[in-house]
């Protein structure tokens, strides 16, 4: 995946304002309107053209998609809503500890 850099302030407000929201188990709503609902990951790098920020989810199938924070438009905790479903995949426990790595 090619990740855009962060090169404005609003940009780097935009990542700021997401980074303490994706943790554990959330529902993300991309720009174009998708929602992915998953067990957050973050990543940051250094690309040629500047930082970049994104966040692996592992979805209910165990599969892992991986999002540039300057795609998200929203974020809210899944944990109430999807819990169960993930403890029955066998993705995370009981507490909302991951069970994949």
């Amino acid at each position: 995946m090619t990740y855009r850099p962060i090169r404005t302030d609003e940009e780097q407000q935009q990542v700021d304002d997401l980074l303490p929201q994706l943790f554990g188990l959330v529902k993300v709503t991309k720009l174009d309107g998708t929602e992915i609902v998953g067990l957050a990951n973050l990543g940051t790098g250094q690309g040629e053209e500047g930082p970049f920020a994104h966040v692996v989810l592992t979805i209910l199938d165990g599969q892992r998609v991986d999002v540039d924070l300057l795609d998200i438009a929203t974020v809210v905790s899944a944990f109430l809503e999807h819990r169960a479903a993930f403890v029955a995949a066998g993705i995370m426990d009981l507490s909302g500890s991951p069970t994949v790595h």
